[in-house]
This record gives structure tokens, C-alpha cells and sequence, in this order.
């Protein structure tokens, strides 16, 4: 019986190209492959008739868990079936395709949110807030009297503003980001320096914001580096080890009785920082020039973007009780701020400021 042409897995099966003799002959390697090629059809027309004949098989539709597009809401289009007997009507034929529908699903668009996206600036915790507005009074309705940048000089207050949808600096709104952040330790403490910092020619916070678009340090050990860069730098120092409530040049002297002492010593916890942003070299002399200019005025002679951050957060150059514990003791706050809170070696819990904060002193010398 002739038999039609098969495809199987893209292996030609039916007239191979062999005669009957060739295949009676004594086995040689075309003969092998001959009868391996037609063990394999047999196989595929049997597995071909068990899956068409409505058994299960392995394998997938590619439907599963979606949505069924058939009309009928429920009957499985991947396989032609006559009505009658429930059979593949290909069977008994050449042919075995099947048709495999598949269920269109819009997905939807994906995109990482821009940079500027949120209120974290980037690569710091604190919020993307533009510098803080100088005011001059409050109306009536208790809005702000906001001077032109030019005017600064006159303020006797500055608030924290945010930027609007077209850009435009304004006034932060209560509760926003730009206006609960406190970036000396507290909102308390922000509002208690503004207080203190009336006439100053520029805006005190956030901080480094006068140095944005400083460029790069002329000298020190951060020459080449952007001054912003190196402001916020020493920035993150004093947040990070309190010194700036301890007293005009502590970031950057420490503990010498005398400044003359600072000069062979610059020991304070900031030390490199302060030079790095004062852009003075390390040794006597850039040490001497540093603590000079410590806290001028960034846009005055002598002034730099750490001088500006100096005027800002040490205690000495405005209110010292802006800060906890400043002025009192060792300006250094308990931890935690109870009366059982613990201090650092040779100090001991003994005093409190004026709004209740437990501060620490030297034993023996309160």
C-alpha cells in the first residue's frame, strides 16, 4: 500500500529514496538511518492519533490563566472538532495542524519617574527645596510680606519656600515637604535661627544654597571640587557629630583652650571639612587664615561657601539656645534627652536649658 508523504518533526517520512532491495540487503549505514528515521514517524502518527482522538497530551496552548476569547465562553478553539463523534476531522489525512489561538492583552505603560520626580534631592535624604524667602512682615491675613532678593538686607524673617507648577518660587504651604524638613535638627531650631539672623544678605537655608553655582575650590585640600559639593559635605559633618552647638570654630578646632593651640592642632571633628570648604591648606598658616574667616559673609571679602555655612549653624553667631543644650555645659545634649540619659566620658547630666532639655557638663565643673 502506497503511502502519502508525512512530515514529522521536519523529518521527511514515505519514499526515502531507497528500493525494497536496499532495504533487504545486509545493514549498512544508510540502512540504519533509513529504519531510525521510519521507527520515529511511526511514533509521531501514533501520538499524532492519541492527541487528535481527544487524549491528554503534554504541551501547552499558550492560554493558559487568560482571558477566553471564544464566543461560547468556554470551549477550547485550539482544536477543530466535528460535531459529530467529537474527532479531529484531519485524522486519516496528511495533515496534522493545529491552530492556536491566543488572547490579546494590552499592557500597560511602564517608565522609571523622572530624576526630579518626589521631593528627595538627589542622592540626599532632605527635600529639593529652592533657598528660603525674606520677609519683611505679615498682612492682615497673616500672608507673608515676601522682599525681592535684592532687599535682603531688610528682612527680619525668612520662610521656607517650595516651587510651584510653572517653577516659580513661593511661600511653601503648611505641611509640605519644604516646609516641615529641619535642616539644623528641628523646625524649632530653623525658625529660632531666622529669628536671630535679621539684615543677613543672604538666605541661611537650606544650607550650601548660596554655593549652587559657586564653582570649583581655588585651593585646600578639595582645590579642583565643587564648592556646593564641599559645603554640603561639611554640612552632613555637623549634623552628623552636633559640633556646631558647641561654639564658634569647635568644628574645627575641638578643645584647645586657645585658638594659638587650634593653629598647631586643628583637632575638631570637622577639621578637614572646614578646610576642604574655607578652602585653606592644612598647617598653621591655612589654619590661622581658616578660623580668620570663619564666619564672614560668602558674598564679602574673605568669605567662602564653609563661611557662610558657619555663620549659619554655629551657636555663637546667633541665639545659642537655638540649639539644645547650646550655651549650657558642654552644649552636648543627654542620650536620650531624659534625666537617666548618659553623656560622654568625664561629663555628667547635670544641667537643663531653658526649654528642658537635659545637657551635659564637665564633672565637677557644672
Amino acid at each position: 500500500m502506497s503511502q502519502s508523504p508525512r512530515r514529522s518533526s521536519g523529518i521527511g517520512c514515505g519514499v526515502m529514496g531507497i528500493s525494497p532491495s536496499r532495504r533487504r540487503s545486509a545493514p549498512s549505514r544508510a540502512a540504519r538511518v533509513a529504519a531510525a528515521i521510519a521507527t520515529l514517524c511511526v511514533a509521531g502518527a501514533i501520538v499524532g492519533f492519541a492527541c487528535g482522538g481527544g487524549l491528554a497530551c503534554g504541551g501547552t496552548t499558550g492560554r493558559e490563566g487568560l482571558p477566553d476569547p471564544s464566543p461560547d465562553g468556554g470551549q477550547d478553539a485550539t482544536v477543530a472538532l466535528v460535531e459529530a463523534g467529537g474527532q479531529d476531522a484531519s485524522l486519516g489525512t496528511a495533515a496534522f495542524d493545529v491552530t492556536i489561538l491566543y488572547a490579546d492583552i494590552v499592557l500597560p505603560d511602564v517608565a522609571a519617574p523622572p530624576a526630579d520626580a518626589g521631593d528627595a534631592e538627589a542622592g540626599n535624604p532632605w527635600p529639593n527645596c529652592p533657598p528660603f524667602l525674606p520677609v519683611v512682615g505679615y498682612g492682615s491675613d497673616g500672608a507673608p510680606v515676601v522682599l525681592p532678593p535684592d532687599a535682603a538686607d531688610l528682612a527680619i524673617d525668612q520662610i521656607p519656600s517650595a516651587f510651584d507648577d510653572a517653577g516659580q518660587i513661593v511661600p511653601a504651604l503648611d505641611g509640605s515637604a519644604c516646609a516641615t524638613y529641619g535642616w539644623l535638627g528641628s523646625v524649632a531650631i530653623d525658625k529660632c535661627t531666622e529669628s536671630n539672623s535679621s539684615g543677613t544678605s543672604f538666605a541661611l537655608l537650606p544650607p550650601c544654597n548660596w554655593c549652587v553655582d559657586g564653582g570649583t575650590a581655588a585651593a585646600g585640600p578639595g582645590v579642583g571640587s565643587p564648592r556646593y559639593d564641599l559645603c554640603i559635605a561639611l554640612y552632613e559633618c555637623m549634623m552628623r557629630t552636633g559640633c556646631a552647638a558647641r561654639g564658634n570654630s569647635y568644628c574645627i578646632c575641638g578643645t584647645p583652650s586657645a585658638e594659638s593651640g587650634c593653629f598647631v592642632d586643628a583637632g575638631g571633628p570637622c577639621a578637614s571639612e572646614e578646610l576642604a570648604a574655607l578652602e585653606a591648606l592644612p598647617g598653621s598658616a591655612g589654619v590661622e587664615t581658616a578660623v580668620k574667616n570663619f564666619v564672614n559673609d560668602p558674598t564679602a571679602t574673605g568669605g567662602t561657601c564653609g563661611s557662610g555655612l558657619n555663620q549659619v549653624v554655629t551657636a555663637d553667631t546667633f541665639d545659642t539656645s537655638c540649639f539644645p543644650c547650646g550655651g549650657i555645659g558642654s552644649a552636648t545634649e543627654a542620650a536620650p534627652n531624659v534625666a537617666t540619659g548618659t553623656c560622654p566620658a568625664g561629663e555628667s547630666n547635670t544641667l537643663k536649658d531653658k526649654s528642658g532639655n537635659f545637657c551635659c557638663a564637665a564633672t565637677g565643673n557644672p
